[in-house]
């Protein structure tokens, strides 16, 4: 058997999804302010984000991987202007004016768990993070039931992350108060507004 595969996968899945970018911001400051529910929703959405990039590079399928080369120029303006707004309400102080109704008002989980999935497709350099893996791993000389053990370990992997930082936050945010969470969203904001414009700056530098 090649369960071994599985589990190096988890272990991609978890190293992808660890690092604190702009998504796991996201994600932490949506615990805080909508709930745990939206937490894990927009968490879910980064997670199956990568699971689709880590199906094009196990399975090699050229053609959406070359259509995703070739449109990189709109998929990078989108999501930088996408990352701008967001990061600019996350910014905004009148956010934190709404926080307690926020805690209760009733959240459109698919329409957090579609941003964050549609922000993390829009970013094609993804892919080349799995080519990375899976040529360490040797999977593109593997069978397809190995691609997909590895593929699959990288989405339990991924979620298993998501699961565990959502869990967390929201456990920590009953001893937050309100100016503490403040800063969190100006500090997330200025993050989230950063990584937006080095995406729009990325567009003008395509060869």
């Amino acid at each position: 058997m090649e369960f071994h595969y599985l589990f190096k996968g988890i272990l991609i899945g978890l190293s992808i999804s660890a690092p604190m970018g702009p998504m796991g911001a996201m994600v932490i400051q949506r615990t805080i302010h909508k709930g745990l529910p939206s937490g894990l929703a927009s968490g879910g959405g980064v997670a199956i984000g990568d699971t689709i990039y880590a199906l094009i590079a196990g399975f090699g399928l050229t053609f959406i991987s070359s259509f995703l080369d070739t449109h990189q120029f709109y998929f990078r303006l989108i999501g930088g202007l996408i990352l701008l707004f967001m990061g600019y309400k996350m910014y905004n102080p009148s956010q934190i004016q709404t926080f307690k109704e926020k805690r209760q008002r009733h959240n459109n989980l698919f329409t957090d768990f579609l941003s964050l999935l549609l922000l993390t497709v829009s970013n094609p350099f993804t892919i080349l993070i799995f080519g990375v893996a899976f040529t360490g791993l040797n999977i593109f000389t593997s069978t397809q039931n190995t691609t997909t053990l590895v593929v699959t370990g990288i989405f339990l992997g991924a979620l298993t992350w998501w699961l565990v930082l959502g869990f967390l936050v929201d456990t920590l945010k009953a001893k937050l108060n309100v100016s503490f969470i403040s800063v969190i969203n100006k500090i997330v904001g200025i993050l989230v507004i950063l990584v937006g414009l080095i995406a729009l700056f990325s567009v003008f530098t395509l060869d």
